[in-house]
């Protein structure tokens, strides 16, 4: 079995691109400007891409394609950046660029400790079947749905969305769009404010009366949701732990250690575990929780490695000659010494997965039913996740 395509998480077949331009992550709070809001001189614009392109060319697998589209596009906006420009624009720029390889790892992103500092509307959306939906917030009453957003109609919403977010299918640049369209670098890069600063929304109410709200970035009105967190019903027998991000900190196994001791104090039957916004990190998480929960898991996936520089500067053991002990260790044919790809067998990547579990050994809680919980925002680790639970009929 290969999915390779989806384990980039492991941060083995491409780097996770994150770009902070100049002066970005030291931006003032949303009252003040910042997030994005910088402007950057045509030469600091030019610099960015050509980092940006330059990490592309030496560690992405487009790179092995001469003419890829996402590298000429690249190019061409390095050569077109003849004015200042504000670097949530230029972010934007790179991203519809980047999104023609088809490859939602392969993006810009604020750091988190910038994101945080965003004015966000006070609104939570999320993008369904059933069209772009408010889930919380003021402004438009929960289960709404967004007929427009700063003058744009959801088709055209739904049009920027694949054309700006770096995605694999529509269901990821779709929900990762819904989260970041209420930013205040979102908004300002695509002008969907007002010059009084409000970005206009349209919406339909459940009971299907029409509406509208002026509604101003800011800070959040929604208190985020804690990444580890678990709830029990003990009237419907079922228990359900959030897993907002695949992190197998000391957090994530106290959370998983009280939620399992809850399941097995109350006897509950079912075990739910929801992965929905989950944008991926460490697949180990997922072993972790089947081993909680008694579920073996002799089937894993393949990882393909594309050595480069970059690479083999972050993880040097991924040299070909480094991992080769490894592989005749366990009874599997080394990569070649000068190899410029290789593919890391299921078995091995299961067992690199375990050693990252370092001494926690959760309590296993045998004889429950185990579901899970995604959606369109899950990503990556997370979506791997899923294909464990499937591949071995968990």
């Amino acid at each position: 079995m290969r999915h390779s395509a989806m384990a980039t998480r492991e941060r083995i077949r491409h780097l996770a691109w994150v770009v902070v331009m100049a002066g970005l992550a030291q931006s003032a709070s949303a009252a003040s400007g910042g997030c994005g809001s910088d402007l950057l001189s045509a030469a600091q614009a030019r610099a960015a891409v050509a980092e940006v392109l330059d990490d592309v060319s030496k560690a992405h697998y487009v790179a092995a394609a001469a003419e890829d589209e996402a590298v000429i596009s690249l190019r061409r906006l390095m050569q077109t950046q003849a004015r200042p420009i504000r670097a949530a624009r230029l972010s934007y720029d790179m991203n519809a660029a980047l999104a023609k390889a088809n490859d939602g790892h392969l993006r810009i992103d604020l750091p988190a400790s910038a994101a945080d500092r965003c004015g966000v509307l006070p609104l939570e959306l999320a993008w369904t079947d059933d069209g772009l939906l408010v889930r919380a917030g003021v402004g438009a009453p929960p289960g709404s749905r967004v007929l427009s957003l700063g003058g744009r109609r959801i088709d055209d919403l739904a049009a920027l969305a694949e054309a700006s977010i770096p995605h694999e299918n529509v269901y990821w640049a779709r929900s990762d769009f819904a989260r970041k369209i209420v930013r205040a670098d979102w908004i300002g890069a695509l002008t969907l404010a007002r010059a009084d600063g409000a970005v206009p929304v349209t919406y339909e109410s459940p009971e299907g009366s029409m509406g509208n709200a002026a509604l101003a970035p800011g800070g959040s009105a929604i208190p985020p949701e804690p990444a580890f967190a678990y709830r029990v019903f003990p009237e419907d027998s079922t228990g359900v732990m959030r897993i907002g991000r695949c992190d197998p900190s000391e957090e994530f196994f106290r959370v998983l250690g009280e939620f399992a001791g809850r399941v097995e104090s109350l006897g509950l039957h079912k075990v739910a575990i929801d992965l929905r916004g989950n944008p991926g990190g460490d697949s180990s998480v997922a072993l972790a929780v089947f081993s909680t929960f008694a579920r073996p898991v002799p089937r894993g996936f393949s990882v393909e490695v594309r050595v480069s520089r970059p690479l083999l500067e972050k993880m040097p053991i991924f040299a070909p000659s480094t991992i080769a002990p490894v592989f005749k260790a366990l009874g599997f044919e080394p990569p070649a010494a000068g190899a410029s790809r290789y593919l890391i067998p299921p078995a091995l990547v299961i067992g690199e997965l375990t050693q990252r579990l370092g001494g926690h050994a959760p309590d296993r809680v045998s004889g429950r039913d185990l579901y899970l919980l995604t959606d369109g925002g899950t990503f990556s680790s997370a979506a791997l996740f899923a294909v464990l639970a499937r591949d071995n009929h968990i």
